[in-house]
């Protein structure tokens, strides 16, 4: 009988996908882009996120197109031929392995100021010593954590914005002349 724990279904694989996205598209993308550029980051931000639908949209097609364990790699590897995915699989591979250390160094920066005498690579290293500890553990677990977190955080970024927008509503008086 084949084991189905360790895969991942629709909700799991929301909670790997959404948690990234939440975290660097959100949470710290927007103060970065204000701190370089200030008031155009919104139109640089917009750009992003659709950019980023086109992106999801595509490998959702991908993904349907063409099923298997392999992902991405077996859709080039069907369209485009073996060199391809060879080389999609080396800029995942990349990606993979630059993305979360860039994570891992802003997070340290954010954790920096309750542990100031800690070398920010310390903290650095001890954030990818907790991450790499929960991944030994199932995927099918993992997803699961991280739907829950990004659900929590998700509707703690909904509250404050309902308490922002309804401060800026009643303390500021609107008029036409």
């Amino acid at each position: 009988m084949k084991n189905t724990s360790k895969k991942l279904n629709a909700f799991t694989l929301s909670g790997l996908i959404i948690g990234p996205i939440l975290g660097s598209g959100i949470i710290l993308l927007p103060p970065l882009l204000y701190n370089n550029i200030q008031n155009n980051s919104i139109f640089i931000w917009i750009g992003i996120c659709f950019l980023g639908f086109l992106f999801a949209l595509v490998f959702g097609k991908l993904a349907i197109m063409y099923k298997g364990d392999g992902g991405v790699p077996i859709a080039t590897k069907e369209v485009l031929g073996k060199k391809y995915q060879l080389l999609t699989s080396f800029y995942l591979i990349f990606a993979v392995f630059f993305g979360p250390v860039a994570v891992l160094l802003i997070a340290a920066q954010f954790l920096q100021e309750y542990f100031s005498n800690i070398n920010i690579a310390i903290i650095a290293f001890g954030i990818y010593v907790i991450t790499y500890l929960l991944f030994i553990k199932e995927i099918n677990f993992i997803g699961k954590i991280m739907l829950f977190v990004t659900s929590i955080t998700s509707i703690i970024f909904l509250l404050c914005s309902i308490n922002i927008l309804s401060f800026i509503y009643f303390s500021t008086s609107f008029s036409i002349f």
